[in-house]
């Protein structure tokens, strides 16, 4: 079996796009970042480096920030999809 390596560029547009979709998400939601990081427990300043990318987004905080946001965890996986301009 051969392991392909991945660059720290690997889907760095769609990952951007997902990151947009996370903020906008927030932002319709009338929430700030220290609101948010209120609900889920956490800090502003962990809130705004998953907004930015410094901090990569796992599986079980993106469920969170969907139920903070009221929005489908494939609301914010639609933006990984190839062509899509949310």
């Amino acid at each position: 079996m051969t392991t392909i390596p991945l660059s720290k560029n690997y889907h760095k547009e769609q990952y951007q796009k997902f990151l947009d979709v996370l903020r906008q998400a927030r932002l319709d939601s009338n929430l700030t970042q220290s609101q948010v990081a209120k609900l889920l427990g956490r800090s502003q300043d962990w809130v705004s480096r998953c907004e930015t990318g410094e901090h990569r987004v796992d599986l079980v905080e993106l469920s969170a920030f969907s139920e903070a946001y009221g929005k489908p965890i494939s609301y914010f996986l639609s933006a990984l999809k190839k062509g899509s301009k949310q």
